[in-house]
C-alpha cells in the first residue's frame, strides 16, 4: 500500500506532470548552486524566453 497527503491508497494515484509553461523576460537573480541553476521534476515543455539566471540568458525548452 502507498500513503499520500490523502491517505492511504492503492495503487498510488497517477502524478501527471506540469506541461507547457512559458517564463518571459525575467531576472532571478544568483542561483544557490551556480553549477545546477535550474532543477525540473515531472515538468515537460517549460520554455524559457530571455530569462536570465546566475547572468546567464536562456533561450529553450526544458522538460524532466
Amino acid at each position: 500500500m502507498a500513503e499520500d497527503y490523502n491517505g492511504l491508497t492503492q495503487p498510488p494515484p497517477t502524478v501527471y506532470p506540469v506541461q507547457n509553461i512559458k517564463v518571459a523576460d525575467c531576472d532571478f537573480g544568483t542561483p544557490a548552486d551556480a553549477a545546477q541553476p535550474y532543477y525540473l521534476y515531472n515538468v515537460q515543455g517549460l520554455t524559457l524566453d530571455n530569462v536570465t539566471i546566475g547572468g546567464t540568458i536562456y533561450n529553450t525548452t526544458l522538460s524532466a
